[in-house]
């Protein structure tokens, strides 16, 4: 399988590191250069900043839009090949020693043959971030194939296949929400996202994030009007998001307890 790094040119020890840990297991990757933010022409961003603060009340900060543009990018690059699967990877992941067994199994060698019955698998990191969820796959030695509930943060790594690649690059024609956040949204993209447990990859929370900061602070920037329709545009998402949730969660376990020919 084709493993990309994504990772800025500045970076140079957190590639350095990444790349020799892909070594030990035996794996190689090519590295795709990321976009940073801070340098990126508005005409470049596709940021629909309005609807952002209506909804959240702030900004995407420049380190957001330039994590979310590099995987769109990497998206585009993986369905613009025609690969089919490929493992995306942030350069300050940290890998387990599992994950080239993972990789064996999500290729097509191991118990998930025939439809995969996957678009894309993500490595959500640890189990308090998936506390909600479905096995849909025993694959062995431990690891299992999930379905998960709501939208987990962290892109530090996943596989995708080059027609959902497809589909997330698209999604980045109006951005304005982080990448990990969409890429759980399954209403939005209509995917088939699973999760592995254990996860094959966490991010380092010791490792200075090239996001700024300013992502946790609550509320700023809002202007004149979007003051008064924000906490309006927010009660209404957030009943919105919360019930997609559900329903998409919960109506998924119902799908996959039909027969492979009943589903959809």
């Amino acid at each position: 399988m084709h493993i990309f790094v994504i990772s800025l040119q500045t970076s140079v020890d957190r590639r350095r590191r990444i790349l020799d840990r892909l070594a030990e297991l035996g794996l190689t990757a090519e590295i795709f250069w990321g976009i940073d933010g801070r340098k990126l022409p508005p005409s470049e961003r596709r940021y629909a900043g309005r609807l952002r603060r209506l909804l959240y009340g702030k900004d995407l900060t420049d380190g957001e839009i330039g994590c979310a543009q590099s995987h769109f990018a990497v998206c585009a690059e993986i369905a613009a090949r025609g690969l089919e699967c490929a493992m995306v990877l942030e350069d300050d992941a940290i890998l387990a020693d599992h994950l080239p067994q993972v990789l064996e199994i999500l290729s097509g060698c191991g118990p998930v043959q025939g439809d995969r019955g996957w678009d894309f698998v993500r490595f959500l990191g640890k189990p308090k971030n998936i506390k909600r969820r479905k096995v849909v796959a025993d694959l062995g030695n431990g690891l299992t194939l999930c379905r998960f509930f709501g939208t987990p943060g962290t892109a530090c790594g996943y596989v995708v296949t080059a027609r959902a690649a497809g589909v997330l690059a698209a999604c980045g024609r109006t951005l304005w929400t982080p990448v990990d956040i969409l890429y759980g949204q399954v209403w939005l993209h209509r995917l088939r996202v699973r999760c592995i447990v254990p996860s094959p990859a966490i991010p380092d929370d010791d490792v200075a994030s090239t996001i700024e900061d300013a992502r946790f602070v609550k509320k700023r920037g809002l202007r004149g009007w979007e003051r008064i329709v924000h906490p309006i545009a927010r009660m209404g998402f957030k009943i919105f998001d919360g019930a997609m949730k559900y329903a998409t969660y919960y109506g998924g376990i119902c799908l996959d307890s039909l027969p492979i020919r009943s589903r959809g």
